[in-house]
Order: structure tokens, then C-alpha cells, then sequence
């Protein structure tokens, strides 16, 4: 993900992009994949646990991770198996990728990194099996006791899929459910809701659907991403601009990104972005979870004001809009801005941050699909 150009958060806006996926989709990450990893890795270290303790656990888990990777290839069900082109080779596992969520959600009990689970590991069936003293309380139940069973011979298996077994279903459910209080997330989870397969959150729910709480996040989610991708191009065509003065032929230069900008001038119209956002009642949603940095909001407001006064034609051109993306590049990246350094310039790839923002919509798209999956008996 971080590789996609597309994907870069050149501007600064996405801080506010994240405050926004966290208002509707806590503790789900872009990294996340299938539902079934959020018990993967428990199931690692608990077995695990049995024979290893410290480093060692840490390896064992690490060593298993990689192999259940095959594993999962045999089992057929490839769609969003982590490593599936390379392999063993993985570097970044997802034990790494869903630690925050485990924790988030409850699966992992308490803050703690991997080193410190590793030496403070036991079972859940060893907690049922011996009487639980204070003192082993505190370095014993670092896992939720209540969780599934890993299946027979994990993870020494021919092979493995994602699907959840009713058992597994219902317990990632509630975690689910008891970790995402009065969001969109734990309305979804709660109502058991089966995704109609829209790439974008706001065309995936009208008003008649959701509740209108959760309604109003989703659409000012839309108009903050359709606002600020119209920045994001105009910075886009400035960096091309600059390279085709100097003789540069691209694969899409300013022409393509005029374009877009067009384009993007007539979403703005159709979606109503300037006329219907109360960006009032915006910056109040968002700061009720965490205060957004200052500059953030400055910039978009200073956009917000200037871009419905120009005509798409006019914004590539306009001396204050260009000034305004020129200052906020130096104010995120100082030395580095490609608007500034020729250096820094000749190593830009193309699209930086024109992707629109989609808040974890297609990850959570996945582990409702997932729930929705489980068989209804076991």
C-alpha cells in the first residue's frame, strides 16, 4: 500500500481522513485482510506458548505465520491471503499488521507489545484447567479467554481457509459489537449487514438505510474526499507543468490532468460539495474524537472558500490556488517539496495522492462479507 503513489498523503489532509475512518470504522486498519487472521494469530502464540516462551516464542509464531501461508494456498481460498506472491519471503506479517486491532477489539486483553505477550503467554485451557490466582491473573490471561478453539492439529495442517465456523463467528461478532460502541461499524455488525459490492461508502448507503447519525458521517466523509482530491490534482498538474518546461515526456502530463480536474469540477456540482456541506458541523464531528491539527483545517477551509469560485479552466491557472497548494507542500515536507526541489521532482512516479479517499470501506467491506459467510451450524 504504502509503494501505491496514489495512496500518498502529499497535502496533509490525511489526518482528517483518519479521524473520519475512525468516527465509522474503529480499529479496522487499510492493512487488514480476511476476518480470520483476528484469530490466526492468537491461536499461534497459544499453541505456541505450550513449548516456548520469550524470543523463542517469537520465532516459533514468526516461523508458523510464514508457513500457514502455503497452507492457506492449498486451501483454495486465496482472495486477500497476505503473502500469496511471495511467499516465505514476507517481511511485514500479519500478526504486525492486525496487532493494533487484536488489542482494539479486546482479543489481546491488554496494551502490550509482541515481546511482552511472549513472556507472559497461557493458554485459555490452562486458565480453565488450574485455579487462577491474582498474581498469575495479572501475566496469565493476556489472550480473551472466551476465544474459539483452534481447529485440530493447528497449525500443522495440509491445508486451511478463511471460512469462519459458526463458533468463531459469533465470538468475532461480539468483540466486534462490544468494541465499537454507537458507530457505523457496530450498526453493520449488530444488523448483519451483506455489502452490495460499491468501492465508495457514500454509494454504498442512502438515508433510508442507516440511521441518520451514521448517515451524517458518511456524507460528510464524501464531501471532505471529493473537496480535497480537486487539491490534490492541481498539485498533480503543477508537478507535471514543471517537468514538460523541461522537456519531459510523460505518460500523463497536464492535459490529462486539466482533465481530470474537469471532471472532478463537475462532481463537485453534481454532489452538491459546495452548496451542502456544513463544514461547521464538519470540523464539530471531528474534533468530538480528537482535535485536528490546526494547519489541516486551514488548509481546507482557505480551498473550500477559493476553489467554488473558479471555473475548472481557471483553477489550474489561479495564481491564489496554486499559491495555496505551493505553501501547504512546504509546510508538510519543508526540504523535500517537489514543488521546490528539482531533485525530490525527478524522483515523482506520477499521481501523488489523486486516489479518493475510501476509509477502510473495502476492508470492512471484506470482514462483513466474512461474517456474513459463517456456516449456521458447525
Amino acid at each position: 500500500l504504502f509503494a501505491q503513489r496514489d495512496s500518498r498523503d502529499e497535502l496533509g489532509t490525511g489526518v482528517i481522513r483518519d479521524i473520519i475512518s475512525d468516527l465509522m470504522f474503529p480499529g479496522i486498519s487499510v492493512l487488514h485482510q480476511r476476518a480470520r487472521y483476528f484469530l490466526f494469530t492468537p491461536w499461534l502464540f497459544i499453541v505456541g506458548s505450550r513449548n516456548h516462551s520469550g524470543q523463542r516464542l517469537l520465532e516459533y509464531v514468526a516461523k508458523k505465520e510464514r508457513e500457514l501461508i502455503q497452507v492457506l494456498i492449498a486451501g483454495g481460498d486465496l482472495e486477500g491471503l497476505i503473502g500469496r506472491e511471495v511467499g516465505y519471503r514476507l517481511k511485514t506479517l500479519p500478526s504486525t499488521m492486525y496487532w493494533n486491532a487484536l488489542q482494539h477489539f479486546g482479543v489481546l486483553r491488554q496494551r502490550a507489545s509482541k515481546t511482552d505477550v511472549s513472556r507472559f503467554t497461557a493458554s485459555p485451557e490452562s486458565l480453565r484447567q488450574s485455579e487462577v490466582t491474582e498474581a498469575t491473573d495479572e501475566v496469565s490471561t493476556m489472550w480473551s479467554p472466551s476465544i474459539p478453539p483452534s481447529p485440530k492439529g493447528f497449525p500443522q495442517l495440509s491445508s486451511l481457509d478463511f471460512k469462519l465456523s459458526q463458533a468463531e463467528e459469533g465470538w468475532l461478532r461480539d468483540r466486534l459489537l462490544e468494541n465499537s460502541d454507537g458507530t457505523l461499524l457496530q450498526w453493520l455488525v449488530e444488523h448483519r449487514y451483506k455489502p452490495r459490492g460499491e468501492p465508495l461508502v457514500w454509494n454504498e448507503f442512502t438515508q433510508h438505510i442507516i440511521p441518520a447519525e451514521h448517515f451524517r458521517v458518511v456524507q460528510h466523509a464524501k464531501h471532505f474526499a471529493i473537496a480535497v482530491r480537486g487539491a490534490a490534482l492541481l498539485y498533480n498538474y503543477m508537478l507535471a507543468e514543471i517537468l514538460e518546461k523541461q522537456g519531459k515526456q510523460l505518460n500523463e502530463g497536464t492535459d490529462v490532468f486539466h482533465d481530470e480536474v474537469r471532471e472532478w469540477n463537475t462532481e463537485c456540482e453534481l454532489e452538491g460539495v459546495w452548496t451542502k456541506w456544513d463544514r461547521s458541523d464538519f470540523w464539530v464531528m471531528c474534533n468530538k474524537l480528537r482535535v485536528v491539527p490546526p494547519s489541516a483545517v486551514d488548509f481546507v477551509e482557505a480551498w473550500s472558500e477559493l476553489a467554488p469560485t473558479l471555473k475548472a479552466d481557471q483553477l489550474v491557472t489561479n495564481k491564489a490556488a496554486r499559491n495555496l497548494v505551493l505553501l501547504r507542500e512546504r509546510a508538510m515536507k519543508r526540504a523535500r517539496a517537489r514543488l521546490d526541489n528539482a531533485k525530490q521532482l525527478a524522483q515523482w512516479g506520477g499521481r501523488s495522492g489523486t486516489s479518493m479517499y475510501t476509509y477502510r470501506w473495502s476492508q470492512v467491506a471484506i470482514l462483513l462479507t466474512d461474517l456474513a459467510g459463517a456456516p449456521s451450524d458447525v
